[in-house]
């Protein structure tokens, strides 16, 4: 067998055994590159707000999707991004929940009054993020299982973008030819066509977002891995701060808290925080410097939830290199967000190519099929005739 029939039944194989999967992680990734947009637009109710007077406390808005929701633990408070943005509480899951029944309590943040509530898969944006993450596939071991299948369709769609250029080369004389569609010619040969073109002109951004997509899956085996190549040694998660319990002391107001995150870590505005659940857990705030790249903040301060003392800083700006390529870098270039507006309707648009290649690779499979059993018969026909009529 050649090697250009090798690289056929590889592309062939893995593109129909695991174009579906492809497809459906392109389309939902075309999806929630605007998501935020989207979620407003449908959700005006729940996300958007007319600023009137003075913001209430962050305690106050913690307080009062704790009154909204009493058979519920708050986990998180997000802070708002604008002025017309409202405050997001996050709800820990009942016991016996997923992950993702986790519940979502919007606060306005002038009138202190509670908007609604959702679940973090209870509306449409949130469904298709989770979908495109890891497959609606549980929590725990289950739920990582999605999280590889979303990884392994990263890689395979690397290798198809690897052996299609291979399979597709014209030569330099029908270069053009290669990268233009014949409108004007049968059916088949548009599928034909449509394929090669949707393969070729977006595939450096196609295997830029299966990498930065594979790389997302695989964190934890990617990171020590990239961090040791880059930076001399392995990137090692430190322990989790722990507050010291003291005998009689409660926590401290949430806006205290924010404010010694703030002189711990100054010039970098608070983003959320994430509240602790057990008396000797710490809180941590996420803050993001406005030269950060993405809109996720990677800054973060551990501080003791009593008496507000700093236990633990991790400035973005001073990550090792390997860390921040995978941490600060691998989400932007993903969505395109790192070339603003245009990245992102580059990226929209990229994740449409695997639809029209799959559904296009689908009806040439087909063709060929059709093609070979035609083939078959009338080969069979010919033999057949040639015995009937053979002289005795």
């Amino acid at each position: 067998m050649s090697a250009r029939k090798v690289i056929y039944y590889v592309h062939r194989s893995f593109g129909l055994g695991a174009g579906g999967l492809i497809a459906l992680i392109g389309l939902t990734g075309s999806a929630i590159v605007f998501g935020r947009e989207i979620d407003r637009l449908l959700n005006p109710h729940l996300l958007k707000v007319v600023p009137a007077g003075q913001p209430i406390t962050l305690q106050a808005a913690l307080k009062a999707a704790q009154n909204a929701h009493p058979d519920r633990t708050p986990s998180m408070l997000s802070v708002p991004e604008a002025p017309d943005r409202p405050y997001v509480v996050r709800m820990r899951p009942r016991p016996g929940q997923e992950s993702y029944d986790q519940l979502l309590v919007y606060v306005h943040p002038y009138r202190g009054e509670v908007l609604g509530a959702r679940t973090r898969t209870g509306h449409l944006i949130g469904f298709l993020e989770r979908l495109h993450i890891h497959l609606l596939i549980g929590q725990g071991l289950a739920g990582r299982v999605g999280w590889y299948l979303v990884g392994a369709g990263g890689v395979l769609l690397v290798l198809l973008c690897l052996t299609g250029p291979l399979l597709w080369w014209p030569g330099r004389r029908k270069l053009r030819l290669g990268l233009t569609i014949k409108w004007r010619a049968s059916w088949r040969r548009i599928a034909f066509d449509l394929h090669r073109v949707a393969g070729m002109y977006p595939l450096v951004l196609l295997i830029i977002v299966a990498l930065t997509g594979a790389a997302y899956s695989f964190y934890e085996y990617v990171k020590p891995i990239l961090t040791r190549v880059i930076d001399g040694k392995a990137a090692e998660e430190a322990p989790e701060p722990r507050s010291t319990v003291r005998v009689g002391m409660r926590p401290l107001p949430l806006d205290e808290l924010a404010d010694r995150a703030d002189g711990a870590l100054p010039g970098a505005p608070t983003q959320s925080i994430l509240l602790s659940s057990h008396p000797e857990d710490s809180v941590l705030v996420v803050k993001r410097f406005p030269d950060e790249i993405g809109q996720y903040g990677r800054s973060y301060v551990w501080l003791d939830q009593y008496n507000g003392a700093t236990l633990r800083i991790e400035d973005s700006r001073l990550a090792p290199l390997g860390v921040r390529l995978l941490d600060q870098w691998t989400l932007p270039v993903h969505t395109g967000e790192i070339a603003g507006l245009p990245g992102r309707i580059l990226m929209c648009l990229t994740g449409l190519a695997p639809s029209v290649l799959f559904a296009t690779g689908l009806v040439m499979w087909r063709n060929r099929r059709r093609a070979a059993r035609r083939a078959r018969a009338r080969r069979l026909h010919i033999e057949e005739h040639a015995v009937a009529v053979k002289p005795p």
